[in-house]
């Protein structure tokens, strides 16, 4: 016990986590398996999330949410129902993600691709409706139920084989963290050690204030 402060937590020790809330849990972010569990107001280091280059061209503001899978299961019971759980229980954080020039451009190509999955089934749906308007409805039919199918198979396809090795995601998200996905190791790495030099002829950060995000000076207005 401190003798000058008896409410003073008790000197840490080597090996042991930051004291902080919950009961000695870290206050910063940290490993779990594969996972960088951030803060919400936390600053993912100064190199690029995707191949930990250090030099970072962008600092793209991204926008992630998560609601748990059981929710989904009352969609079955009730659209309505479905729509009212997810938009109650939906947990969202936001951050700065530090990216180089090639990562930015394939984060962006990866979205771009995504859209362009819900064009085909559009373009069925809309042939299908074509079909049918020119009395060609054994065709014009089978191929609207399809272009249902297209677009929701399409986009998952897109999603998981070739956007989402572009990007990161979030596996789960509380009131306090969100547990992101996709980093490479060694910039997961350095936001755990905090690791945020800018590197040389890039603008210097401004002063954080305590308890805000830091935001970089070209998205300051």
């Amino acid at each position: 016990m401190n003798p000058y402060n008896p409410y003073a937590p008790p000197p840490q020790q080597p090996g042991m986590a930051p004291y902080g809330y919950g009961h000695g849990m870290p206050t910063g972010p940290y490993r779990d398996f594969d996972a960088l569990v951030m803060p919400k107001f936390g600053q993912l280091a100064n190199v690029c999330t995707k191949c930990s280059n250090p030099q970072v061209a962008a600092y793209p503001r991204k926008s992630f949410s998560f609601t748990p899978q059981w929710v989904w299961l009352a969609f079955f019971v009730s659209p309505l129902i479905g729509a009212i759980l997810s938009a109650v229980v939906r947990k969202s954080a936001a951050y700065n993600v530090p990216l180089c020039q090639a990562c930015d451009n394939e984060w962006k190509k990866g979205n771009r691709n995504l859209a362009l999955s819900f064009g085909v089934g559009i373009v069925m749906l809309l042939l299908g409706i074509g079909l049918c308007a020119g009395e060609l409805e054994e065709v014009g039919g089978p191929l609207i139920a399809f272009s249902f199918l297209a677009l929701l198979v399409a986009p998952l396809i897109v999603q998981f084989t070739y956007r989402r090795q572009r990007t990161l995601w979030v596996k789960k998200i509380d009131d306090r963290s969100a547990w992101l996905m996709g980093l490479h190791a060694a910039a997961a790495d350095a936001s755990c050690m905090g690791q945020n030099t800018v590197p040389m002829g890039a603008p210097m950060p401004m002063q954080q204030m305590q308890g805000q995000p830091y935001t970089p000076p070209h998205l300051m207005r």
